[in-house]
């Protein structure tokens, strides 16, 4: 959608730990992903916590539900014990384990599917089989998004109807204060659900619009540096450690990267 969107991804073990909390002081938002099957485990716990304290706003994905045991249901509900979070699902699985094939947008009501030929196919309607529980779903997600808001909520009483873009605008006003966290699955092995899942990138908060039109993010007191920052300082820092190792064309190669990352650095 013509957005540049820099991902940073750390290794889950415990011995990387510092590398996460570097990595949390320069995000604008976090996508926790969580086993559909093992659900909420202690470092993505420890993980979270962490992202607390840089008040990141963040979404989930509920991966590996192709596999046997698959359960978005208690997950959520682990979010809910063991993280203190207000996890709101935004998709209903089609299916789980062997039988796992897509998901279903409950704010569209569509389906969305996958093969090796089209990778993500919209479906128009939901199956006659599931149209009861995702209507259900959908008004419970609806009743969350309005509930905080006066104007929409006397609107939601008085019978209208809002419209998809306004309960998206309000999705990711909830979720850059942290009253939600959007929840969606899939299997990433197989590409299902990871189109969705960008999409959804939109409801957090953009370094630029946050600062004021600067590559960066003020949160709280303290400033937070850009991703851009991040970049630079890991280029440098790597040039300098190429060069001690005397590896001069690596040297070279991350000296230029920082060069060119200087100029988008605050």
């Amino acid at each position: 959608h013509d957005h540049q969107v820099n991902i940073i991804d750390t290794p889950g073990h415990v011995d990387f730990t510092m590398e996460v909390e570097r990595s949390l002081r320069v995000l604008d938002g976090a996508v926790g992903v969580f086993c559909s099957v093992g659900g909420v485990e202690p470092q993505s716990e420890t993980v979270w916590r962490q992202a607390d304290r840089y008040d990141v706003p963040r979404m989930a994905f509920v991966n590996k539900m192709d596999r046997a045991g698959a359960n978005m249901n208690a997950v959520l509900e682990q979010m809910r014990e063991r993280l203190g979070c207000h996890p709101v699902a935004l998709q209903l699985p089609w299916g789980a384990e062997d039988r796992f094939q897509g998901v279903i947008d409950l704010l569209e009501r569509v389906t969305f599917t996958w093969n090796e030929e089209e990778r993500c196919v919209r479906g128009e309607e939901v199956p006659a089989e599931l149209r009861e529980e995702v209507e259900a779903m959908r008004a419970e997600l609806i009743e969350t998004l309005v509930e905080g808001d006066e104007a929409m909520l006397e609107a939601y009483l008085g019978g209208q109807t809002h419209s998809i873009s306004a309960l998206h605008a309000r999705i990711r006003e909830m979720t850059i204060s942290a009253e939600i966290v959007p929840v969606l699955c899939g299997s990433a092995l197989k590409g299902i659900g990871i189109e969705p899942l960008l999409d959804a990138t939109e409801y957090t908060v953009s370094s630029i619009d946050a600062s004021g039109g600067k590559d960066g993010f003020r949160g709280g007191d303290a400033f937070r540096p850009s991703v851009n920052s991040y970049m630079f300082a890991n280029a440098r820092a790597l040039s300098k450690m190429a060069t001690l190792a005397g590896d001069k064309a690596m040297a070279a190669d991350y000296a230029a990267r920082a060069d060119a990352l200087q100029s988008r650095v605050l």
